[in-house]
């Protein structure tokens, strides 16, 4: 299974709804989310969500995702092909007053172009986790040109 389904690969500029990975690694999963749909929540250190495949045509210069945290202290690294593949960004996540308060990040990517998995791996700088050990939840991503 891919996160397209039978369809051709998903448009890097178009909002990808984290819940459509296709593969999940630790103890993210998917939950409801108070905007509508699922998000991916439960996320731990080192945590992984697989996306196959993305198409990134000539290239994508930016990297936004809607996010929700209780600490600071939370980064989505942006990678391809594996979770420890290339590293194209790295996507800081706030303190956002809550799991179900939701903004937006922005971050630079470079390096991504063509069609390729895209892996999302959560990991933290300052292990400012909450008294579960989750980092924070996201319910969409999208590249920008």
């Amino acid at each position: 299974m891919t996160s397209q389904g039978v369809a051709g690969p998903l448009p890097a500029t178009a909002q990808i709804r984290a819940s459509l990975a296709c593969g999940l690694s630790g103890t993210v999963h998917t939950e409801d989310c108070s905007e509508g749909g699922l998000n991916l929540g439960a996320i731990s250190y080192g945590d992984h969500a697989a996306y196959k495949y993305v198409d990134f045509g000539h290239g994508v210069q930016t990297f936004t995702a809607s996010v929700a945290a209780d600490r600071p202290g939370g980064i989505v690294e942006i990678r391809l092909d594996g979770p420890l593949g290339k590293l194209i960004g790295r996507c800081s996540v706030p303190n956002t007053g809550g799991l179900q308060t939701w903004t937006t990040r922005t971050c630079k990517v470079e390096g991504a172009s063509g069609v390729r998995a895209v892996y999302l791996r959560f990991v933290t700088d300052t292990f400012a986790i909450d008294a579960t050990g989750k980092l924070f939840k996201v319910a969409w991503f999208q590249f920008g040109r």
